[in-house]
C-alpha cells in the first residue's frame, strides 16, 4: 500500500480568546513620541505567520517575539489607549483577558458568519463606571447591559450571518 502522511490538527492558537467583547479597539490616533505606531500590524503579521507554520521551533520564536511586543515598556510618554489595548491581548496566557475585542486584530477577519453567545444578566449597578461611560458613548445608554451584547453581536456579523444567543423569553 501507499504510505500516507497524516496532516496535523488545525492550529488552534489565536482561535480562542478571552476579551471584553463589548469594547472595540480604539481608533488610530496620534501616537505618543517613541510609541510603535505599527504595533497592530506587527502583531497581526506574527499571528498570521504563527498560524501557518508547522515548525515548533519557529512557533516558539514567534511566540517570544509576540510576547516581547506586548510587554515592552512605555516610552517617555504614556502609551495611547490603542497601544494599551493591544498590549492587553496575550493569546498565549489563558489567565489574561484583553480589554477589547477586534475580529481583524485577533482573527484576521472583519466580520463573522455566526455569532453565538450567552449575554450576562447583570444589573448595571455592578458595572464599572468607566465601562458604563464607554457604553453610553457607543450605544447611547448603559442601563441594560444585556442588550449591548445583542447590538455588538450584530456589529460583528457578516451581512448573511446568524446570531444565536441564549436569552430570556
Amino acid at each position: 500500500g501507499s504510505s500516507r502522511t497524516v496532516k496535523p490538527l488545525p492550529n488552534l492558537d489565536f482561535k480562542f480568546v478571552c476579551a471584553n467583547s463589548l469594547e472595540s479597539l480604539a481608533e488610530v490616533d496620534l501616537a505618543p513620541l517613541g510609541e510603535d505606531e505599527n504595533l497592530a500590524e506587527r502583531l497581526q503579521n506574527i499571528r498570521e505567520e504563527y498560524f501557518s507554520t508547522e515548525s515548533q521551533k519557529r512557533k516558539n520564536f514567534l511566540r517570544g517575539l509576540y510576547d516581547r511586543h506586548v510587554t515592552q515598556e512605555e516610552g517617555l510618554f504614556p502609551d495611547s489607549e490603542r497601544t494599551r489595548q493591544l498590549k492587553s491581548f496575550s493569546p498565549f496566557d489563558a489567565d489574561t483577558s484583553a480589554t477589547f475585542f477586534d475580529p481583524q486584530q485577533m482573527f484576521g477577519v472583519s466580520k463573522f458568519n455566526l455569532v453565538i453567545g450567552n449575554p450576562p444578566y447583570v444589573s448595571p449597578k455592578g458595572v464599572d463606571a468607566n465601562i458604563k461611560r464607554s457604553l453610553e458613548r457607543k450605544y447611547g445608554f448603559s442601563d441594560d447591559l444585556y442588550s449591548h451584547f445583542f447590538f455588538r453581536g450584530f456589529e460583528l456579523l457578516d451581512e448573511d450571518g446568524v446570531v444565536s444567543f441564549i436569552s430570556s423569553k
